[in-house]
């Protein structure tokens, strides 16, 4: 008799436990709710976020983003401890627990106001770039190559202000008269914002290379695996002239 009133509660929970382990086998991002935690940089809050969430919304309409600021030597521990789904960096990180999946490449140009009184043309010769004073970024978002540029041009005491955040500059450079390092592709997203224009700068700057980063596929959760292959997906296509894989692919 106990056993047979035990037997029909203990059939519904196997049920539901057998539901919940089918279910977890597969994700259907258009009727399944989920919600990710990325870490980006303030530039890709400001460039590839929105073109996430723009995809998310017509995709996956039950899906929702935590974002958290990006921490280069901390974002690895993050994702293997579970803090983190994903995030994107330029930085090359190397870890047996992680994978890095490319999205694509962009090179380094010169950022002014619009109205810039002396940088006039469509580049910047290099005793304009001595002449003038500099706005740089130095921070824990893994961007390197803006200061690393100025330092190996020996222009280091040009600069008139040192800030954490590239999303700062076109505010500051609209007002001024100085002059930034930028990605070509975030300088494209802040001139269709702000009154700045891109130059190109006297010398090559190596292409760097945005990827993300994210767990091995057979760590990841049926969620995460779609997580992983929607973000190359919609951030891995290109959309501007100026993500392409070499600068001198664009002039020859």
């Amino acid at each position: 008799m106990i056993q047979h009133r035990l037997y029909e509660p203990l059939q519904r929970a196997l049920a539901e436990i057998d539901g919940t382990v089918r279910q977890a086998d597969s994700f259907d991002p258009e009727t399944m709710a989920a919600r990710f935690t990325l870490a980006l940089s303030d530039l890709g809050e400001a460039t590839l976020l929105p073109r996430l969430l723009a995809a998310a919304r017509e995709r996956a309409p039950r899906v929702s983003f935590t974002v958290r600021p990006l921490d280069v030597d901390d974002a690895e521990h993050q994702l293997r401890r579970g803090d983190l789904d994903a995030f994107v960096a330029t930085p090359v990180l190397t870890s047996h627990r992680t994978v890095r999946i490319p999205l694509f490449h962009e090179r380094y140009v010169g950022m002014v106001a619009a109205d810039h009184p002396r940088v006039r043309g469509e580049s910047v010769t290099m005793p304009e770039l001595e002449a003038e004073m500099h706005a740089t970024v130095f921070g824990p978002s893994g961007h390197v190559v803006p200061r690393a540029v100025l330092a190996s041009h020996g222009l280091l005491d040009r600069v008139a202000v040192d800030a954490t955040r590239f999303s700062m500059l076109p505010y500051l450079l609209e007002q001024t008269d100085l002059i930034a390092v930028v990605p070509e592709y975030v300088g494209e997203v802040f001139t269709a914002s702000h009154r700045v224009r891109l130059v190109r700068l006297p010398f090559d700057t190596e292409p760097i290379e945005v990827a993300l980063y994210a767990r091995h596929e057979s760590s990841r959760s049926p969620s995460q695996r779609w997580l992983v292959r929607f973000m190359t997906e919609v951030l891995g296509e290109r959309v501007s002239p100026a993500q392409l894989p070499s600068y001198a692919d664009r002039v020859h």
